[in-house]
């Protein structure tokens, strides 16, 4: 019996569900430590519910602080584990962040920051595919991190961008904004590999289960994930790899481009340096020049020119050169 819950269901910034016969909404004061609990909250609400909870002060100052996106907040007592993750989403740098505390048959949510609900969006998502009958609190979080996992991977097209970015070099088509394109598409894959590299240190902190709130049969669910989340990271470096290779073929590009205009102006100098040279030699005006008193002297030095100009652009087209 999968519980259908839409997103929509969630109309206030506290929400918590039971999972029992059905997953059906609670108050606070109803939550039972018997039954298994899902629950959604602000910072402002965990800092009103954290004594109901039994949470420690520093919890809500670890949710309220500013946080480094590029490492894992954690914090482990005998009673509750809590993790802060930031979120990519939307290919923007957006405020997105999420903290997750587990204790024994509970899980909440507390958002952090959702610039575009998308928070919000991932726990209805887990409400309603998740089993009721079958519903265990590994599952829950698994299918969380999964969903968080899937959502992020969706909203970025980088494969084809880059395959796009290809065909443009290619077809040397390339505009003037295709280096800041290439930029930007690193800066996004590496904050989605930070994202990655958390969410393996998420599953690493569930596998260890230091205050052994998990049931210990449960941990391979964990592990399966973190093999998921591995392979996630593994693609975005490929990926990284990619702009990196395609980097390399813009600049070989130019630097081909660039070669060809070399060899171009190689080719003038070197067809017309005879002339040059010529015109030099011809130019001393020296008094007993045979030439200068000839009568066919300037038709003779035309005539001179253009045989050599002609018998250097056929030595070159021989050899290929042009």
């Amino acid at each position: 019996n999968i519980c259908q819950i839409c997103a929509n269901t969630i109309i206030g910034d506290n929400v918590f569900y039971v999972f029992d016969d059905e997953v059906k909404s609670i108050d606070v004061d109803e939550i039972n430590k018997n039954m298994l609990t899902l629950g959604f909250i602000t910072v402002g609400e965990l800092e009103k519910l954290a004594a109901v909870f039994s949470l420690p002060k520093n919890i809500v100052e670890l949710c309220r602080k500013k946080s480094d996106s590029a490492f894992l907040t954690k914090f482990i007592n005998d009673d509750f584990t809590f993790i802060r993750l930031n979120i990519i989403c939307n290919n923007k740098e957006t405020n997105n962040e999420l903290a997750i505390i587990i204790s024994r048959n509970l899980m909440v949510i507390v958002n952090i920051c959702d610039d575009f609900s998308f928070n919000q969006k991932c726990f209805s998502n887990v409400l309603s595919n998740s089993a009721c009958e079958s519903a265990t609190l590994e599952k829950l979080i698994c299918s969380f991190l999964e969903t968080l996992a899937r959502q992020c991977s969706s909203q970025f097209d980088e494969e084809e961008e880059i395959a796009a970015l290809e065909k443009e070099v290619i077809d040397k088509n390339v505009d003037k904004s295709f280096t800041a394109q290439l930029i930007e598409k690193k800066r996004e894959l590496l904050r989605l590999r930070a994202f990655y590299e958390q969410l393996i240190d998420v599953t690493e902190v569930y596998v260890e289960n230091e205050n052994e709130i998990l049931d210990e049969k449960s941990i391979r669910l964990f592990k399966l994930f973190r093999d998921k989340a591995v392979r996630y990271k593994e693609n975005t470096d490929i990926l990284r790899e990619s702009v990196t290779h395609l980097w390399d073929a813009y600049q070989t590009s130019i630097d081909a481009g660039q070669n060809e205009i070399m060899k171009l102006f190689t080719v003038v100098t070197s067809v017309f340096l005879p002339m040059t040279v010529i015109v030099g030699w011809y130019g001393m005006n020296f008094k007993y020049m045979p030439e200068i008193s000839s009568r066919f002297g300037y038709p003779y030095v035309i005539f001179l020119n253009i045989i050599v100009v002609f018998s250097l652009i056929f030595v070159f087209k021989r050899k290929k050169w042009i």
